[in-house]
């Protein structure tokens, strides 16, 4: 069974945690602010690379962002390369001008 949380961290970081069986094998590394989600990193554990979990929690996360009315600037490389790649898909939830 999959299943993605947000977990709140104590330094007002969050992230999307990945679970499968209960056990977290993938998460994105995020601090939220009232009009935006920073990105900074996404993690797949190594013996669970190449299974689409990262794309799950891209997914999680642009549709956190459009529910919650949040841009999304990307620090995380990873995050960066998919709006980069289809640009006109995360117009409307990509902030851009701003990458710290």
């Amino acid at each position: 069974m999959i299943e993605i949380k947000l977990v709140n961290h104590p330094d007002d970081r969050a992230s999307f945690n990945l679970y499968v069986n209960h056990e977290v094998v993938a998460e994105m590394d995020i601090k939220i602010f009232p009009d935006v989600i920073k990105v900074y990193h996404t993690l797949v554990n190594a013996d669970q690379r190449g299974k689409g979990y990262a794309k799950q929690l891209f997914t999680h996360l642009v549709d956190y962002a459009r529910t919650n009315k949040l841009k999304i600037i990307p620090i995380c490389e990873y995050v960066h390369a998919q709006f980069s790649a289809h640009p006109e898909l995360f117009a409307g939830v990509w902030q851009h001008d701003k990458q710290g």
